[in-house]
């Protein structure tokens, strides 16, 4: 009976570590997946761009605002899907990241255009989502967590586009 309990123990342990394997293999194709399409539309949006560019002044680096931005939906993910850890003061503030500090600093000299204000509050939102995220992991609701990943894919596309219509102004 002793033997037939220690075997069973066996076979279970074994049974949650190909589990863990299946639900990392899953999270890191899902992460694929994501990288890609943000990738692809990153891609897009600058060839697209490149066309239009006068040369002048960098206002910020574009690619990597982007590309910044764009993680966050691959780490947002990591953590709802528990593969990654991450605390709420982990989220950094719209005010501290790159395009943050390019906005709230020299950037302002563009305050009086719509889209500037536009940027401001998709930036924000941005941020916002990706602590609530955080958040509500944190305190074990990643089903209320879930849904918001869409909400910052929406918001990460209107970002976007207002980044690029500043950036090419």
């Amino acid at each position: 009976m002793a033997e037939s309990t220690t075997m069973i123990k066996t076979i279970t342990t074994a049974v949650d570590k190909e589990l863990k394997s299946v639900a990392e293999v899953s999270f890191y194709a899902v992460e694929a997946e994501i990288n890609a399409e943000g990738m692809n539309e990153l891609s897009e949006s600058l060839e697209a761009l490149s066309h239009q560019f006068h040369i002048g002044d960098k206002k910020f680096h574009i690619g990597e605002v982007k590309l910044a931005h764009l993680a966050w939906s691959t780490n947002l993910e990591a953590v709802i899907r528990g593969v990654k850890d991450m605390k709420p003061e982990d989220v950094t503030l719209h005010t501290e990241c790159e395009l943050g500090k390019w906005y709230f600093g020299e950037g302002k000299t563009y305050s009086s255009l719509d889209v500037y204000q536009e940027m401001g509050i998709w930036h924000e939102k941005i941020h916002n989502i990706a602590k609530e995220v955080v958040t509500l992991c944190a305190n074990g609701e990643k089903e209320k967590a879930l849904p918001l990943l869409e909400d910052f894919k929406e918001a990460r596309v209107k970002l976007f586009a207002t980044i690029d219509s500043i950036y090419v102004d």
